[in-house]
């Protein structure tokens, strides 16, 4: 992935990302939504031990270039808790980035859950 980024073909496809975005959604359209809803959220995040050895081993990165990726990722990641005050953060030990794939009992058990909670909402 690291490698991939700093390919042509990566930067024009996030330049079309960004102009789909850009011209198909306004700053206005996103305030008109209103605030993130109170409902339950579940935000699942990769095991950090796991996602630093692939960025080591699959990425060739340096282990200190890896661990400073794997803490601005999961950083964002867990900032999503944030969004509702009745969201869960778990780091699901164990998983990389595909959680749903790797972990999919844990991922359905989160759902499920969430859903539940909803309906006694």
């Amino acid at each position: 992935m690291w490698r991939h980024l700093t390919r042509v073909q990566a930067y024009d496809a996030a330049l079309a990302e960004y102009e789909e975005l850009e011209y198909r959604t306004s700053a206005a359209a996103l305030e008109a939504l209103g605030p993130f809803p109170l409902v339950p959220l579940a935000v699942l995040v990769h095991d950090p031990a796991v996602m630093i050895e692939f960025f080591v081993r699959y990425g060739r990165l340096p282990r200190t270039a890896g661990e400073r990726v794997e803490t601005l990722w999961g950083e964002l990641l867990r900032d999503h808790g944030r969004l509702s005050p009745l969201a869960q953060v778990e780091t699901v030990v164990g998983s990389g980035h595909l959680i749903h794939l790797e972990q999919p009992h844990t991922t359905l058990s989160r759902i499920v859950t969430a859903i539940e909670s909803q309906r006694g909402c």
